[in-house]
């Protein structure tokens, strides 16, 4: 029987480009990103500006895009 992965580990593999066909994301995954998605937008309304939100935006654009199939 194969360990299940955790949150951190699932996104560490879409942060890879590991993308997995016909498994779904877990639930916990998809509210991590979200939750990522949803800090980055009230920073950016807040003003917050520089290259570690840019860098945040990068990975979570990658980590949405590796995930699709």
């Amino acid at each position: 029987m194969k360990k299940q992965q955790t949150t951190d580990e699932w996104l560490e593999d879409l942060s890879n480009g590991v993308v997995k066909s016909n498994v779904p994301i877990p639930p916990e995954v998809i509210e991590k990103i979200s939750s990522t998605a949803e800090d980055i937008r009230k920073r950016l309304a807040g003003g917050e500006t520089g290259s570690k939100i840019g860098g945040e935006i990068t990975g979570l654009t990658f980590l949405i895009s590796g995930s699709r199939d």
